[in-house]
C-alpha cells in the first residue's frame, strides 16, 4: 500500500492561498469544500500516524497563564494550542541562530 503524501501546495492552490509566511489573520468559521476538506481529513490522519503525541505538564504561576490565554484568545485559537506554536516556533529560531552562528 502507498503511503499519502501530504502535499501542502494542492491544499494552498485548492484554497487560492500563499504559502504561510509565519504571520496569520483570525478568520473565523471557515467552511471547506468537499475537496478541501477530504484533502485535510487525509493529512489530519497522516500527521496523526507519523507524529504520536507525548504528554508534557508545567507548572506556571497564575499570571503568566492569564496573559497566555489572553494572546490564544486573540489569535483564535485554544491556549494550549498556542503555547506549543509559541514553543515550537521559539525552539526552530534558536536552532537556526545556532546553526547560523556555527
Amino acid at each position: 500500500m502507498s503511503r499519502p503524501v501530504f502535499d501542502r501546495r494542492a491544499m494552498l492552490q485548492a484554497r487560492g492561498a500563499k504559502p504561510f509566511d509565519g504571520h496569520y489573520e483570525v478568520m473565523g468559521r471557515v467552511e471547506l469544500t468537499g475537496e478541501e476538506a477530504e484533502i485535510a481529513e487525509r493529512q489530519i490522519a497522516q500527521a496523526d500516524r507519523e507524529h504520536p503525541e507525548t504528554h508534557v505538564t508545567l507548572r506556571w504561576k497564575v499570571e503568566p497563564v492569564q496573559l497566555i490565554r489572553r494572546a490564544a484568545e486573540h489569535a483564535g485559537v485554544p491556549y494550549q494550542t498556542y503555547i506549543k506554536q509559541a514553543a515550537y516556533n521559539a525552539a526552530i529560531n534558536q536552532l537556526r541562530l545556532e546553526s547560523s552562528l556555527a
